[in-house]
């Protein structure tokens, strides 16, 4: 979404020449890094907050390493989003009939309080893990409405790779060696 926005300043991931490496659980976060740094591949790393020998683990195995401040990717999407979006995001599921029938008692409306409507939207990403609903959740908001750690993490890989914010051109996209993003669900 941020390269749609400002495609004059951001490039997606693929655009970049990162290959993004799902590590499937956090565990296998650090050995993913050693793999593919002996294959001498720059490695970067995303992950939700972790205990502190797993996270060092994983700053030792990377190259660059951006740590969550929250546990669990759905709370640091959902902490980090304000009420009044989440409403319109949850009311919109409701209205397109998106809304799984198992949790239609805590379907989002304008009656929830913030706890409440979080707590749904939670149980609702945790049931649709993997299928790219909380990414789409993030693609509904407006850039000033994402979440912070999701734009500063993009901005931040893209910053390491570029001195500049201006596009690729066709020889720089020819000369980049595949870098590689771990991360866990």
């Amino acid at each position: 979404k941020l390269q749609k926005l400002h495609p004059d300043q951001n490039l997606s991931f693929e655009l970049l020449g990162i290959s993004i490496v799902n590590a499937g659980t956090d565990t296998q976060i650090a050995p993913l890094g050693n793999y593919y740094r002996q294959l001498n591949k720059k490695v970067y790393a995303v992950f939700d907050k972790q205990e502190q020998s797993v996270s060092d683990e994983i700053f030792k195995a990377v190259d660059y390493a951006y740590e969550a401040t929250e546990h669990g990717i759905e709370n640091v999407v959902l902490k980090g989003i304000k009420y009044s979006v989440l409403l319109k995001y949850g009311e919109q599921l409701v209205n397109d009939d998106m809304w799984p029938s198992h949790l239609m008692e805590q379907a989002p409306n304008s009656t929830m309080n913030e706890e409440e409507l979080r707590k749904a939207l939670l149980k609702y990403f945790t049931w649709r893990k993997g299928d790219g609903s909380l990414a789409n959740l993030v693609v509904f908001c407006d850039e000033g409405d994402m979440p912070a750690f999701i734009k500063d993490t993009v901005y931040g890989i893209s910053g390491t790779l570029h001195s500049s914010s201006m596009p690729l051109t066709e020889e720089d996209e020819n000369s980049i060696d595949t870098e590689c993003l771990c991360e866990a669900e």
